[in-house]
């Protein structure tokens, strides 16, 4: 039988995810760091954190990233599709 604050409950609970996911993602971390020798230069965006997918030039390189601005600036001029790993139509 529970007694007290159920709220204290929730807020233990909350944290203990927290951390398990803290230690989590600093497991998958060291993970990718161990295996940076192999690591070709290629990358997935759709598998990409969102502090690596901030630079998409940097994602895809230079070629095809102006390859995809100027697809950009012919089909979507506005910007309107710039959520994800945006590219900026060519000016």
């Amino acid at each position: 039988m529970i007694t007290g604050d159920p709220s204290l409950v929730k807020v233990a609970d909350a944290k203990s995810k927290k951390e398990k996911i803290k230690g989590l993602k600093e497991s998958i971390a060291a993970l990718l760091d161990g295996m940076q020798p192999w690591q070709g230069d290629r990358r997935l965006v759709n598998n990409l954190a969102p502090e690596e997918a901030a630079d998409a030039a940097a994602i895809y390189g230079p070629e095809r990233y102006e390859r995809l601005a100027r697809i950009k600036k012919t089909y979507d001029p506005t910007n309107m599709f710039r959520l994800n790993h945006n590219v900026a139509p060519a000016s």
